[in-house]
């Protein structure tokens, strides 16, 4: 089951990022499927570490990612 939630006109799939584990995981340099996609989900990076609970497991793979695809994390990855 995918877990899919809604913010204003934003659905947030945190499985959509898939094409991204490369980078989060491996090091590998991002698609551009992975970047449109993070970019899109940009809004939702807060929930997915927060409020659903995937914390530090999405934090550095997350930083990146953003580095990877030039995009600015919002301010709950700054610490």
């Amino acid at each position: 089951m995918t877990r899919t939630l809604q913010t204003d006109a934003q659905v947030c799939n945190l499985f959509s990022l898939s094409p991204c584990l490369g980078t989060a995981l491996f090091f590998i340099p991002p698609s551009g499927v992975c970047c449109r996609r993070l970019r899109d989900q940009v809004p939702c990076l807060c929930m997915y570490t927060q409020g659903m609970g995937y914390g530090q497991l999405l934090e550095s793979g997350a930083r990146r990612v953003a580095q990877g695809c030039g995009v600015v994390l919002p301010p709950c990855y700054i610490k």
